[in-house]
C-alpha cells in the first residue's frame, strides 16, 4: 500500500526502493555464495579422516598404476594434507612437489601434466575464497547504504531487504534446482561441462594408467564433496531464508511514503 503523502525528511524516491529492492536481491546471492563456499571449505578442510574414509571406501590403494604401491598413512594421507595446504594457498607449501616411497623406490606423485592442472584448481579455489570476502563486504555496504543513504528508518530498509532477498534468493535457487537436476541424472555430464566452463584446456583429462591423482580421486568422490557440502549447505540457507521470510512478512503491509524524486 503506498501513500502518496511524504514530508521531504522521511519520504523515499520510487527508485531509490527500487535501487534498495536490486541492491538487496545481488546481497541476496552474494550471501548464499558465501554459505555455499564456506560450506565446501568445511568439507574439504574440517576434518581429514573424510579423506581417510573415501580412500577405503573406494579401495584407491588397490587400483594405484601397476608398479605403484605406497601406505595410507605415510603415502597417501600425506599427499592429501599437502595437496589441500596447497589449494588454499597456504604460503609454506608454494608448490605441489612431493615425493613418495613406493615398492619400486622414491618418485614423484604427480607428473608434470598433473601439476599443470592442480595449478588451475589452485588458481580457481583462490579466487572462490577471494570473491567470498568481496561478497560479505558488498552485503555490508547494501545493508549500511539502504539504511542511511536511501531510506534512513529501520521500517524501508526491512521492506526492501526483505523482498530484494527473496527475490535474489529465489533467482539463485531456481539456477541450483536446474543444475540439481542435471546432476542427478548424470553427474559425469555436469562434471565434464564444470570442467569445461571454468578451465580454458584440457589438462584436467588424465590418463588412469600413468596418473595418481585421477586414481585415488575418482569421480565418485566428488559426488560425495558435493554431497556433504549440501547437507551443510541447505539448512544453514533455509535459517536464512526463513530470517528473509519472516523479515518480509512482517513489513508487507508496511505503508511507505514516496516522495516525488
Amino acid at each position: 500500500m503506498i501513500n502518496k503523502a511524504y514530508t521531504q525528511r522521511d519520504g523515499y524516491s520510487k527508485s531509490g526502493y527500487i535501487l534498495g529492492v536490486v541492491l538487496n536481491a545481488l546481497a541476496a546471492v552474494c550471501i548464499i555464495f558465501t554459505i555455499l563456499i564456506t560450506s565446501l571449505e568445511i568439507v574439504c578442510y574440517g576434518n581429514f579422516d573424510f579423506y581417510r574414509q573415501e580412500y577405503e571406501k573406494y579401495g584407491v590403494l588397490n587400483n594405484l598404476p601397476e608398479g605403484v604401491t605406497m601406505s595410507e598413512e605415510d603415502g597417501l594421507m600425506a599427499v592429501t594434507h599437502h595437496m589441500m595446504k596447497y589449494l588454499r594457498g597456504d604460503k609454506d607449501t608454494p608448490d605441489l612437489q612431493i615425493k613418495i616411497n613406493t615398492a619400486a623406490g622414491e618418485r614423484d606423485f604427480f607428473v608434470e601434466r598433473e601439476l599443470l592442472h592442480m595449478e588451475d584448481v589452485r588458481v580457481l579455489f583462490i579466487k572462490a575464497l577471494q570473491f567470498r570476502y568481496i561478497a560479505v563486504m558488498f552485503t555490508l555496504f547494501v545493508l549500511v547504504y539502504c539504511r542511511y543513504a536511501i531510506f534512513r528508518d529501520q521500517k524501508g530498509t526491512a521492506k526492501a531487504m526483505g523482498l530484494g532477498m527473496l527475490i535474489g534468493a529465489a533467482a539463485f535457487f531456481a539456477v541450483a534446482a536446474i543444475i540439481t537436476v542435471l546432476a542427478l541424472v548424470d553427474f559425469n555430464a555436469v562434471f565434464i561441462k564444470f570442467h569445461h566452463i571454468f578451465f580454458n584446456n584440457d589438462l584436467w583429462l588424465l590418463d588412469p594408467r600413468e596418473s595418481l591423482l585421477i586414481n585415488i580421486l575418482p569421480e565418485d568422490f566428488f559426488f560425495d564433496i558435493v554431497k556433504r557440502t549440501f547437507l551443510i549447505f541447505i539448512p544453514v540457507t533455509a535459517a536464512y531464508l526463513a530470517f528473509t521470510g519472516v523479515m518480509y512478512a512482517k513489513t508487507r503491509k508496511s505503508v511507505l511514503t514516496f516522495r516525488d524524486r
